[in-house]
């Protein structure tokens, strides 16, 4: 379970727990969904590809997190959305391309953060 992509196609499927690299790829739907890193700590690589639906991320003492790529087709947010990552010591970069959150919020981190 060391790979796994979630799309419209699979999205009714529980992410497993042992998942090192999560994709969610070209979710089209128009709910906020908010993924807690929490839930999967063997993560390493986690990314956000060209999504309609708003994506919500925590990363709170993450300790295997090296890697948050956003890229969504277009920049909105509503009040209760997110982005926190906190105190995540592998963490090598963060790339947001089109991310808007309420509540935004880095801190702790010793990586590379790019932005378009």
């Amino acid at each position: 379970a060391g790979y796994y992509e979630l799309t419209n196609e699979v999205s009714e499927l529980p992410i497993p727990e042992g998942v090192q690299t999560l994709f969610v790829n070209r979710l089209n739907g128009t709910e906020y969904r908010e993924f807690d890193l929490a839930d999967y700590p063997l993560l390493q690589f986690f990314a956000v590809l060209g999504n309609q639906t708003m994506i919500g991320v925590k990363a709170e003492g993450h300790a295997n997190l090296r890697l948050v790529n956003i890229t969504n087709e277009e920049g909105w947010a509503q009040d209760g959305s997110v982005f926190s990552v906190t105190d995540c010591p592998q963490l090598a970069a963060i790339h947001l391309s089109d991310v808007e959150a309420k509540n935004f919020t880095l801190h702790g981190l010793l990586c590379r953060l790019s932005s378009s």
